[in-house]
């Protein structure tokens, strides 16, 4: 019994020792000859929920040999933009806030290529907007944020920003089911989401303070973890791979009413701050 015991040990040394080796050779290759996303850190905006730490640089990589890149830069109000944020609006200033998720975040090109920086840029060509001396375009876009959680973050703009103009980007794939707290996955609680109170109406369940973990920071140190979780998208594979899609057309009508409720609370918060609203669907 002793010998078998002793020659179980020394066999799991030996797996041990090889996989911790390969994860070294891996950690070295990685580093000298395949590009690596650089992870942005995250944290707890009690205003807006989940949100990127300020200042941060990287580059954030997709792809098994790093086809996809983008230079981002994290502002000192915690958005992928090159300019910083001020509640001041001089006068002849058009200002535009566009809000949304991934797309709108964009990563995945240089932050003077995203959606507000493009937009910025046309809009500031002579002509284009007469009468006015100035065109800012905001960035408010976060990856993985959904209908709901625009709404928090319109809030969050109005009170803070004052635009003139409010951009929300809708993605249907996953914005609208993602609202309802009762079905959106777990690491959705981080942002605004609804339920239904029963009486034909929708209660709000605000975000979930988010605590940073300690051991995931220091895992995202190496690159091995973030090309599995970054270049590989792993999480992301795995949440979809587990989604489960029956409930969805049970939910239609649920789902309707939860947009419209939505979408009218959009427009309440536009007209209180004395903005504009355009949605568009992408």
């Amino acid at each position: 019994m002793k010998k078998h015991i002793l020659w179980l040990v020394k066999r799991l040394l030996v797996v041990g020792f090889a996989l911790a080796f390969a994860a070294v050779l891996l950690e070295v290759l990685l580093r000298l000859f395949v590009p690596v996303t650089d992870w942005p850190v995250g944290e707890y905006d009690p205003a807006v929920g989940l949100h990127r730490q300020p200042n941060q640089t990287g580059t954030w990589v997709v792809g098994f040999d790093g086809e996809v890149q983008g230079k981002y830069h994290i502002n000192g109000q915690g958005w992928n933009s090159l300019q910083e944020y001020t509640a001041d609006k001089p006068d002849g200033t058009l200002r535009i806030a566009v809000i949304g998720d991934s797309f709108i975040e964009a990563m995945q090109v240089d932050v003077d290529e995203t959606y507000a920086a493009l937009a910025e840029q046309a809009l500031s060509a002579d002509g284009v907007c007469p009468g006015y001396d100035r065109v800012e375009v905001y960035n408010f876009g976060f990856g993985g944020a959904q209908l709901s959680q625009y709404l928090n973050v319109m809030r969050y703009v109005a009170e803070r920003y004052a635009p003139d103009v409010f951009i929300i980007n809708i993605f249907p794939v996953n914005d609208f089911d993602e609202s309802l707290a009762d079905y959106a996955p777990s690491a959705y609680s981080y942002f605004l989401t609804f339920r239904d109170d029963g009486q034909g109406g929708f209660v709000e369940v605000p975000p979930v303070p988010y605590t940073p973990s300690e051991v995931r920071r220091l895992m995202v140190k190496f690159a091995l973890v973030r090309y599995v979780y970054g270049n590989l998208q792993l999480e992301a594979v795995i949440r979809r791979a587990s989604r489960d899609e029956a409930p969805i057309a049970d939910l239609q009508d649920e789902l309707a009413a939860l947009t419209r409720h939505i979408f009218a609370e959009y427009q309440r918060t536009a007209e209180g701050s004395g903005a504009r609203l355009l949605l568009v669907m992408d």
